[in-house]
């Protein structure tokens, strides 16, 4: 059978401690694993808002999701890590580059 997101991917993230009513609660690690289909790009130019030029690697594909994901996330796939440099949440899908 045929998929259009034959790969996994695990997005990660630490959220920030914070302190309520006088307690301090520690901050915890995401770990969001997405289906997606991951296509390798020779290193490409993209201009971010603000007018700033990234280079990438990777594109990922993959469905939309609710969470907020910080500047700080990382993608691990084929047993690497890489830096999330842009997230896109279009209509009907969410774009990374990595």
């Amino acid at each position: 059978m045929v998929t259009n997101r034959p790969h996994s991917a695990v997005i990660s993230y630490k959220l920030e401690g914070e302190r309520v009513g006088g307690v301090y609660t520690p901050g915890r690690e995401v770990n969001l694993t997405i289906e997606c289909r991951i296509e390798p790009i020779s290193p490409l130019y993209s201009a971010k808002m603000g007018g700033d030029n990234i280079v990438y690697h990777y594109k990922v594909f993959c469905g939309l999701f609710d969470e907020e994901i910080p500047d700080t996330a990382v993608i691990r796939f084929f047993d690497e890590e890489f830096k999330i440099l842009s997230l896109f949440k279009y209509q009907l899908h969410t774009e990374i580059l990595c």
